[in-house]
């Protein structure tokens, strides 16, 4: 009597590790930026770098926000520590150049938490995890310490938490999100149309990942444009993407 497999390569039925906030895995130590666990205690240095009427533009595609005053911002730090949604990390800089003038007179030795980040979507059973609500301040925005961000969250999920697929998502009209998504090495995978309602408008969801498969070309990217080496003067020597394609092109 014939048997009737299931279809699909055999994957290990091990779930991935579930983040914990209290993990001394979750602080994550770069060469430009550290990233740790969020607290309540970061809201007021960080209004100074993501809230507030200057910043507003910064929320247009998150689904909180804007946060015009310190009351209101730190009910948001609150809801990100204490809910279940969000695995939440603070980035914090020692660099001058991400520091906002208010809190530049004295720069403790951890940093000054200048972004967030989150881990989310997250479903060990099936090794799938996305790195999400990505607020960072303007100071930051296009910067080696902005790119190490990412990659030390990447090199987190798929090398210590083992996971398998690493997602990004973002409304399909946040063109800077997505061109973040494709410079760090994610594949774009389509559009969700009508997805989701957020503040009152549609929006259509553009999907991105990376795969374990891909992984070690994209982390000898990120590693090689990041290197030290690649800087002077705080300035690219050679782009991420003609990294990718030197690498790519010797099937390193």
């Amino acid at each position: 009597m014939a048997t009737h497999e299931p279809e699909g390569d055999p994957v290990s039925t091990t779930p991935s590790i579930t983040p914990s906030i209290d993990s001394p895995l979750m602080t994550l130590h770069g060469q430009y930026i550290t990233l740790r666990p969020l607290q309540l205690s970061d809201a007021p240095a960080l209004y100074h770098s993501l809230a507030g009427p200057s910043n507003a533009s910064l929320w247009t595609y998150i689904p909180g926000g804007p946060f015009l005053d310190l009351e209101s911002f730190t009910a948001h730090i609150e809801f990100m520590c204490t809910g279940t949604v969000f695995i939440p990390f603070v980035l914090l800089s020692r660099n001058p150049a991400h520091i906002p003038s208010a809190l530049s007179s004295a720069i403790p030795s951890g940093g000054i938490p200048v972004g967030v980040t989150a881990l989310m979507s997250i479903v060990p059973a099936h090794h799938t995890i996305e790195i999400g609500h990505v607020v960072y301040s303007p100071l930051l925005q296009r910067s080696a310490a902005s790119t190490e961000a990412s990659f030390l969250l990447m090199k987190l999920c798929f090398e210590e938490l083992r996971y398998e697929r690493v997602e990004w998502k973002c409304n399909d009209r946040n063109t800077p999100s997505s061109n973040a998504a494709k410079r760090l090495g994610f594949s774009y995978e389509g559009t969700f149309r009508r997805h989701l309602v957020v503040k009152g408008r549609r929006r259509d969801t553009a999907w991105f990942s990376v795969i374990v498969e891909e992984w070690g070309l994209v982390k000898r990217v990120l590693e090689s444009w990041l290197a030290e080496g690649n800087f002077e003067g705080g300035r690219q020597k050679e782009r991420i993407e003609d990294v990718r394609e030197r690498l790519a092109g010797k099937g390193e």
